[in-house]
This record gives structure tokens, C-alpha cells and sequence, in this order.
């Protein structure tokens, strides 16, 4: 029915809210919340509502160094573009002269793709 992965303390709660609901005619917001503390939820809500609910990587935080942002970055980017769309990209710039622009993008295509390689639990080999 759900479509969306998610992590099973929050499937968990997913699933309450969906139940409470289907239970009421009418439900307001702190009358959901009183029903989902009374299944048992109150763990799962007070880390919805705590101020941050994800932890966020090393890379995104606010003390994180230029350096590993930037790295942070390349390492998104593999992801959502896909190893082959990266070394597409790559061949396309090889082929090219290489003035400053070009080797800078070139230097972070290489990058994203170093970084999906040193990741193990990403298997980005879909789209190859």
C-alpha cells in the first residue's frame, strides 16, 4: 500500500496514523497525537518532533569543513546521476580542450565516482 521505504520505527508510526485515522470520524492534530501516545508511539513521536529527527551526514552539518562538504557533495551527485551518466559525462570532457572550466568539472565527475567506489553499502549498478 505504501510505496515509500522507510526505517521500521517510523513505518511503525506510519501505520498508527494511518489506524487511528480509520478509527475516527474526525481526528485533530493533538487528538492523533493523544491516540498514537496511547499505542505506544511516544518514543516515535519524540523523534519526529525533536529539532533535528535525522541525523544528518558529517558532510552536511554545520560544522562540517569546506573540504568535506565539498566531498559530500561529489559523493550526492554520483548518486542521483549514476555511474554511467558519470563516465558518459568524463568521456565527453576527455574529448574536449582542457582550459580550467573543463579540467574543474572533470576533477569533480572523477570525484563523485571515487566516492560512490569507496562507499560499500552503495550499489549504484542499476543503470550500468
Amino acid at each position: 500500500m505504501h510505496s515509500i521505504l522507510l526505517p521500521e520505527w517510523l513505518d511503525r508510526l506510519r501505520k498508527s496514523i494511518f489506524n487511528a485515522l480509520e478509527a475516527h470520524d474526525r481526528l485533530d492534530t493533538a487528538a492523533l497525537i493523544t491516540q498514537l501516545h496511547a499505542s505506544g508511539m511516544s518514543d516515535s513521536l519524540a523523534r519526529v518532533f525533536k529539532a533535528d529527527p535525522l541525523e544528518l551526514p558529517a558532510c552536511a552539518r554545520d560544522e562540517a569543513m569546506p573540504a568535506d562538504a565539498e566531498k559530500g557533495w561529489w559523493y550526492y551527485y554520483g548518486l542521483l546521476h549514476g555511474r554511467a551518466q558519470l563516465a558518459a559525462e568524463i568521456a565527453k570532457l576527455k574529448a574536449r580542450n582542457l582550459d580550467t572550466d573543463t579540467q574543474a568539472l572533470l576533477i569533480g565527475y572523477r570525484r563523485a565516482q571515487l566516492a560512490l567506489d569507496a562507499d560499500p553499502d552503495n550499489d549504484t549498478s542499476i543503470d550500468d
